[in-house]
């Protein structure tokens, strides 16, 4: 799962109180990327928007641990962004700084954490329209953050291809022996010219595993598809044991 948007309609804000726009406007505000790697001997780190959109936004950010229902008042990931709310003028861009707040002996440090960054857009208010019922569509986008401890032993870019692939009668186990998380897509069972999909899109945890049950266990090679660091989409065959 790369990242999810949430279509909401609501009446207040948490900073526009009793506000709406009627003018609905469609998400035009994306983030360079759709994950960040945010290296632990790193002061911060930049992250970059821009608004595709004809409209000027609102943007707010906040992070949290582990809750896509999370919102500004709850975050708990122990990081900061600076500024937390700003607006991008129609097409333009945008950068605030992300920086790690906790404290790095309390994470694993074999391992990547993971946490979640959230933003919310909204058109901008003209002062004209203050005082007028509109209506407000706001878009909330999540998206990972992986904090990297330093000296990990391997290579992020090579994790997929060391997975380790085991067929068990119609069951399929993905074991990853790496410190980092692993986003799969999807996969291709093979045999011959026939190929068959299975599985469905995870992130397996370092050191963890997942496990697929196939429909049609006959197959020669499966091929994995993941995203890398850059969000692009990359694949490696495994031949399976007869």
């Amino acid at each position: 799962m790369l990242y999810t948007n949430k279509c909401c309609f609501i009446a207040v804000m948490a900073f526009l109180s009793s506000i709406f726009i009627s003018n609905i406007a469609s998400s035009s505000v994306i983030l360079k990327g759709n994950r960040i790697i945010y290296s632990a001997d790193a002061k911060d780190k930049v992250v970059e928007f821009s608004n595709n959109g004809d409209t000027p936004m609102l943007v707010q950010v906040w992070l949290d641990k582990n809750n896509p229902d999370s919102t500004p008042d709850t975050a708990d990931a122990p990081f900061i962004v600076t500024p937390q709310i700003f607006r991008i003028n129609a097409l333009n861009g945008h950068a605030l700084r992300l920086k790690f707040t906790g404290q790095t002996q309390q994470l694993p440090q074999d391992r990547e954490s993971v946490f979640w960054f959230n933003y919310l857009q909204y058109p901008a208010i003209k002062s004209s329209d203050l005082a007028q019922n509109r209506l407000a569509l706001i878009v909330k986008s999540r998206l990972k953050v992986f904090y990297r401890p330093p000296g990990l032993r391997g290579d992020a870019s090579q994790a997929l291809t060391q997975l380790q692939v085991q067929r068990k009668g119609n069951m399929l186990t993905l074991q990853n022996p790496t410190p980092w998380h692993i986003s799969l897509r999807n996969a291709l069972l093979t045999r011959g010219e026939k190929s068959t999909a299975v599985g469905q899109s995870v992130m397996i945890p370092p050191f963890g595993d997942t496990r697929w049950v196939l429909t049609d266990p006959v197959g020669t090679s499966v091929t994995v598809y993941a995203m890398n660091d850059y969000g692009t989409a990359v694949s490696h065959t495994f031949t399976l044991p007869r």
